[in-house]
């Protein structure tokens, strides 16, 4: 399968092991998680109460079909059990990984194997030509090079009028067992 590559907003809090937490219990509450074939499309609820009636209608369609999908599942696939903590759903995936935060464990200062590690000014400046981005301005400057150091993630604030909005997490991982030993 490979690994995934991923990325996430969360609300700030001043500590961001806070956000990470909540982001983790947000991702594992509303089943973002696994193979991308058996992850539930979701949109954040200020956006989704946004939505014009139809295309809410919509959205809710294809989400219910998607669910009648994961449900049935790919016959090589063992059943997902209910799983009721992020320890167990990581244990159940063990080296596949879920492919999302929740195979990220703890915040560090420096890069190593799962944890989130605050992006370097240096990435942040060649991205978006700042050391304080805002969401548009991340937006308007999307780089087509994702994070792809497996089983890692890196974060900063993002600014709104000029304050922390956000924070974004962008990581990869997914699939222990299938790196290459090279």
């Amino acid at each position: 399968m490979g690994t995934s590559a991923w990325s996430y907003f969360t609300p700030y809090r001043e500590d961001v092991r806070q956000a990470l937490d909540e982001l983790r219990q947000h991702v594992f509450a509303n089943g973002e998680y696994g193979r991308p074939s058996q992850r539930r499309m979701s949109l954040p609820p200020e956006l989704l109460a946004e939505l014009p009636p139809d295309q809410r209608a919509a959205f809710d369609e294809l989400a219910s079909l998607q669910d009648e999908f994961i449900q049935q599942g790919d016959p090589e696939d063992c059943p997902m059990p209910k799983l009721a903590t992020i320890a167990e759903l990581r244990e159940w995936y063990g080296q596949e990984g879920t492919h999302s935060i929740l195979d990220i464990y703890e915040i560090s200062n420096l890069p190593a194997f799962g944890v989130a590690y605050p992006m370097p000014e240096s990435v942040m400046l060649e991205r978006y030509g700042t050391t304080r981005p805002t969401r548009q301005g991340m937006e308007e400057k999307a780089t087509s090079q994702p994070f792809d150091v497996e089983w890692q993630c890196w974060y900063h604030v993002v600014y709104e009028c000029g304050f922390p909005s956000e924070w974004y997490f962008e990581g990869c991982s997914g699939d222990f067992y299938g790196l290459s030993e090279d």
